[in-house]
């Protein structure tokens, strides 16, 4: 029975460890920054990093991470050709190992 017990409360402690895994605060930010650390990181996560293509043009606006330079063509771009032309923006979550991340959410 004790077993039992301590096997449920690790199922518990483990699927609870998780909730907000990375957060980035950009209010101190000057916008033309090349990258970010995380502000916040969860149990069983690797600071990740929040970063701009080199495509795309670092523009300063404070609190934010602001770029200019999209889409460079008049033409529509596809995906294909975004990721060609690194006119993108990326973050990493990088998972630990023996650690798990269900992600049902992410908000911009």
């Amino acid at each position: 029975m004790k077993r039992n017990l301590l096997l449920l409360l690790v199922v518990l402690v483990c699927n609870t460890a998780f909730g907000q895994l990375e957060t980035w605060e950009l209010s101190t930010q000057a916008g033309n920054q090349a990258s970010n650390a995380p502000t916040t990181i969860g149990t069983g996560i690797t600071s990740g990093i929040l970063q701009r293509g080199t495509g795309v043009t670092a523009a300063a606006a404070g609190g934010s991470m602001n770029s200019s330079g999209w889409f460079n063509s008049a033409a529509a771009t596809t995906l294909a050709q975004a990721i060609t032309n690194n006119e993108y923006y990326e973050f990493t979550l990088p998972v630990q190992a023996c650690y798990n991340a269900n992600i049902t959410t992410v908000q911009i």
